[in-house]
């Protein structure tokens, strides 16, 4: 039997495990499908409500919120729920939608009392189930045009099946279409298996959207796993601002200048890679070399 195993069950996409850890000087609960973790929560009064993994306070998305910490209202959209840790950032106001394709995931995150981020974030929290991509064309498609995301995450790249249909151009078409106008789009893209960073940036130029590559290395301290995200924007000034933004919320929370790896990649570096369309993929030209 799996150590620390609580749950198992087998939903359309996988094997889903729920295990506890106990650990000096706290516990953790953990989802994962195969070896690909979706979510991590600390055990105990306090501990749980500390954002963790590919989300942590170190990673470039808890940076980022952190950084936006004191902005207006926002409204925050997510594609592939997890344990819903992001919720944690959520504040009084915010409103996040989480997107999720798999029932079994979000009835774990959500209804059966094993996590506690969605209902205990302080923002309103929504949760979609179906595909992410159909879902937000669903909502533009009726009057109002869809929600307009100040934040639209996409989150659904961690494993080795890849869904290639979220990474298309007429993908990217519809994210830019869902981001109000000063909005960022970003994307989750640490995997072991595929080199993502150059295909999201190409796309994202297609998109009309210039990027951002985030890695931040390992900070125990702060729960934050080595993470690799992708920030797109489409006021390609912006990006030496959130540059600047994301490294001093880094110093402030004493981490050191070799914490953040940031590169900025530009049109000519990714213009020879093609396109992806709903036609067109290559998955195998972005495997890592062993």
């Amino acid at each position: 039997a799996w150590d620390g195993l609580v749950h198992r069950e087998r939903s359309f996409f996988g094997v889903l495990r729920v295990t506890e850890r106990e650990a000096e000087p706290m516990g953790r609960r953990s989802l994962t499908s195969g070896s690909t973790v979706h979510g991590i929560q600390l055990l105990g009064e306090q501990a749980r409500h500390v954002p963790t993994a590919y989300y942590g306070r170190a990673t470039a998305i808890g940076l980022w919120l952190a950084h936006r910490a004191h902005a207006p209202a926002r409204r925050v959209g997510v594609v592939g729920l997890g344990v819903g840790t992001l919720a944690t950032y959520g504040r009084a106001g915010d409103r996040f939608r989480f997107y999720e394709i798999d029932p079994a995931v979000a009835r774990i995150a959500r209804d059966e009392g094993r996590f506690s981020y969605l209902r205990e974030s302080r923002a309103t929290v929504e949760v979609v189930i179906g595909d992410g991509r159909l879902a937000l064309v669903d909502e533009q498609r009726r009057g109002d045009g869809g929600p307009r995301f100040d934040l639209l995450v996409l989150d659904a790249f961690t494993s080795d099946a890849i869904p290639v249909h979220l990474l298309t151009r007429e993908a990217f078409a519809v994210y830019a279409a869902a981001l109000a106008p000063d909005g960022v789009l970003a994307a989750h893209v640490s995997n072991r298996h595929f080199d993502l960073m150059p295909l999201i940036a190409r796309q994202g130029f297609e998109a009309g959207l210039s990027s951002l590559f985030v890695e931040s290395a390992h900070a125990p301290a702060l729960h934050s796993h080595r993470a690799q995200w992708v920030l797109l924007v489409r006021d390609a000034d912006a990006l030496l601002r959130m540059e600047t933004a994301l490294r001093r919320r880094a110093r402030a929370m004493g981490l050191p200048r070799s914490h953040l790896a940031i590169t900025r990649p530009l049109r000519d570096e990714v213009a020879s890679l093609p396109v992806w369309t709903d036609d067109y993929s290559d998955l195998l030209g972005l495997l890592r070399p062993k």
